[in-house]
């Protein structure tokens, strides 16, 4: 026997529980929730069952639509919201109409790291390059740890650090963004933030330009557009294609 204080601490999923429950069931192990109090040894109680999973499930969507409703406002209005800030900056405190909000402002004790991985890049070094020459070196993150090439390119490719100017404009409108300003409000100022930016996740996908709303944000930027586009433009040209020799992986 399975027992539970409710069916939503087993999963919040619909398909998750069922594939779990039928395991139980081929195992010949019952499942009891203690506080539906729900007797799956009858067919209305593994209805019951069901029913209670169904709305555990929408509780779970109710829960996700507000969350992104939410970020989707903080976003929109320039403010941060992504938890510990990027190599470069730091979190900061403003009142904004009575209320408390968060965003970001220069770290003078992280900024050179972030502009010595840009100028790296940008003189000819590619990331397995630079890699070997800081662990040559014994360069360390700001955190005290070696930086892998995976964590560089999450760096280098991150647009919160970009300024708001007519090149950053014109990129994201080429890959399909939207932009609810005009070319003329990006005066290259303020930094932007990005609305609908999802990375790949374990079970979900991420999310590409075409998805993504640019917005202008409240802090001050660390790049310019032409910069940062440039180094997009350097990762594309650094793509390595290599054959397999197998479609399938040994390991």
């Amino acid at each position: 026997m399975v027992v539970c204080y409710m069916i939503d601490r087993i999963s919040r999923n619909i398909s998750d529980f069922c594939n779990f429950y039928a395991v139980l069931q081929e195992k010949n192990c019952r499942f009891v929730s203690v506080k539906e109090q729900i007797d799956d040894s009858t067919a209305m109680g593994r209805a019951m069952l069901y029913i209670c999973q169904v709305f555990a499930n929408l509780e779970r969507d109710n829960i996700t639509e507000r969350i992104t409703d939410n970020l989707g406002y903080l976003a929109s209005e320039g403010y941060w919201f992504c938890g510990t800030p990027p190599y470069g900056y730091r979190t900061k405190k403003i009142i904004v109409n009575g209320k408390q909000h968060s965003t970001i402002e220069k770290d003078p004790d992280t900024i050179d790291f972030y502009y010595m991985l840009v100028n790296m890049f940008l003189s000819g070094k590619s990331m397995c390059g630079m890699q070997t020459y800081f662990r040559k070196n014994n360069i360390k993150t700001p955190k005290g740890s070696f930086i892998s090439t995976s964590m560089m390119h999450k760096i280098l490719s991150n647009p919160i650090y970009v300024a708001n100017d007519t090149t950053i404009y014109d990129y994201f409108k080429s890959l399909g963004s939207s932009i609810p300003y005009s070319r003329e409000e990006f005066d290259g100022t303020h930094g932007i933030t990005i609305g609908g930016r999802k990375r790949t996740g374990k079970h979900s996908k991420g999310t590409t330009p075409n998805q993504w709303t640019i917005y202008i944000g409240k802090h001050e930027p660390l790049i310019s557009g032409e910069k940062w586009v440039a180094i997009q433009k350097k990762f594309k040209t650094n793509l390595t294609f290599k054959a397999r020799n197998y479609d399938i992986g040994l390991l």
